[in-house]
C-alpha cells in the first residue's frame, strides 16, 4: 500500500461566515448548525473544465475520508486567542477512475493531505469553527469525493520519485457520497443535487447525477492543453 502525502489544491484565509454544516454519516452526535466560516482562495491550477482535469491531473480517484489529525495551534495564537487551526485527513482510495497515462507514476491507495480546518477567536466570543474555502470541499470523515491528482515534484531534490500528489482548485473535487456525483459535502455542508450551482459552469455541474463512467468518458475525449510545469522554490526544512 503506498501513502503519499497531497496538498490542497487552493490556499486562501477565512473572511465570511458560511452556512451550517450539517453532521457526516453514521454522526448524529455532532452539532447539526455549527456555522461555517468561509474564505476565499487562489486556485494553483485550472480546475472548472473536462480540459483543466485532463490536462492538469495524473489521476481522478474516488475516495473516502476515514481519519483527521487536528493540528497544534502557534504559540502566537494561543498567546492572542485567536487563529487557525490545521487539520490532516486520511483519504481512502476506494477506486481510480481514469488515468492520463503519462509516465511510470502509480495511482495511490491511501492518501494525507493537508484540508482547511478551523478558526477561533476567544475574544469576541466566538469560539472555534469550521473554515472552508468559497466553491470547495473541507473533506470531512465519513464522505466521499471523486478528486484529481496532480504530481508535483519535490523542488529540494533531483529524483523524480521525490514529490507529493496535490489537488487542483476549488472544483478540482466532486461530492460523491452514495456513489452519486454531486451529492455530499461542500463548504462544510451537505448537499443534495438541487443544491448544485448552476451559474458557474464547471464540469461538477456538468456531471452532477450523473455516472463516474460517463465522467471518465468526458475526460477521455477532453482537450490536453501544453501546461508549463509548475515552478516552487526548495524551502528546506530548519
Amino acid at each position: 500500500m503506498s501513502l503519499l502525502v497531497v496538498s490542497l489544491g487552493v490556499s486562501g484565509c477565512g473572511h465570511n461566515a458560511g452556512s451550517a454544516t450539517s453532521p457526516p454519516p453514521g454522526d448524529p452526535a455532532r452539532p447539526a448548525a455549527t456555522p461555517v466560516v468561509l474564505g476565499e482562495g487562489r486556485d494553483r491550477t485550472g480546475s472548472r473544465s473536462a480540459s483543466d482535469w485532463a490536462s492538469n491531473a495524473e489521476f481522478v480517484v474516488a475516495v473516502t475520508v476515514v481519519g483527521e489529525v487536528r493540528g497544534k495551534i502557534a504559540q502566537e495564537d494561543l498567546e492572542r486567542e485567536e487563529g487557525m487551526i490545521s487539520r490532516e485527513v486520511v483519504l481512502r482510495v476506494d477506486r481510480l477512475l481514469w488515468s492520463a497515462e503519462r509516465g511510470n507514476m502509480q495511482a495511490p491507495q491511501e492518501i494525507r493531505k493537508q484540508a482547511a480546518g478551523w478558526v477561533f477567536n476567544n475574544n469576541n466570543g466566538t469560539g472555534e469553527r469550521p473554515f472552508a474555502l468559497t466553491n470547495a470541499s473541507r473533506f470531512e470523515v465519513g464522505h466521499s469525493y471523486v478528486t484529481a491528482l496532480d504530481w508535483v515534484d519535490d523542488p529540494c531534490s533531483e529524483d523524480a520519485m521525490k514529490g507529493s500528489w496535490a489537488g487542483l482548485g476549488a472544483f478540482g473535487t466532486i461530492p460523491f457520497d452514495s456513489g452519486i456525483l454531486g451529492l455530499g459535502e461542500i463548504e462544510g455542508r451537505v448537499q443534495d443535487l438541487r443544491g448544485v450551482r448552476t451559474d458557474i459552469p464547471t464540469l461538477r455541474t456538468d456531471v452532477a447525477g450523473r455516472s463516474v463512467d460517463e465522467l471518465a468518458a468526458r475526460l477521455a475525449v477532453a482537450e490536453r492543453k501544453q501546461i508549463a510545469p509548475h515552478q516552487m522554490a526548495c524551502e528546506p526544512e530548519d
